[in-house]
């Protein structure tokens, strides 16, 4: 498949999964069932996909540092109960980690953070 027309698909792969799910901001509390989202800054990107339970959350997806700038970005996830996780943080430019992880409260929304590498 040529540059051109991965981008289209994946253009269009992209916009049919943001009418499908929330936001990365939405409040999901007490929801049950599985959404994903993307998230992005300046400093990276990734895409995660929760799976609520209804008194907890499991975790999967990827952290993609996009910036030569000495950040390491990382997801940040916020649960009901008011604590936070964070996947990996990802360095250096062009670097990708994958991650997976649970919580014991269910994640109501996720953003993209960064700390100095």
């Amino acid at each position: 498949m040529n540059k051109r027309a991965f981008a289209v698909v994946a253009t269009s792969v992209i916009a049919a999964s943001a009418l499908a799910v929330p936001a990365a901001s939405a409040d999901t509390s007490g929801a049950t069932g599985c959404w994903s989202a993307n998230v992005s800054r300046a400093e990276g990107h990734g895409w995660a996909n929760v799976c609520d339970s209804g008194s907890g959350s499991s975790v999967s997806g990827w952290i993609q540092d996009d910036k030569a700038d000495g950040r390491c970005p990382w997801i940040r996830f916020k649960t009901a109960a008011g604590y936070s996780a964070g996947s990996p943080r990802v360095g250096p430019k062009g670097a990708v980690k994958n991650f997976s992880l649970a919580t014991g409260s269910p994640i109501v929304s996720f953003n993209v953070e960064y700390d100095n590498c």
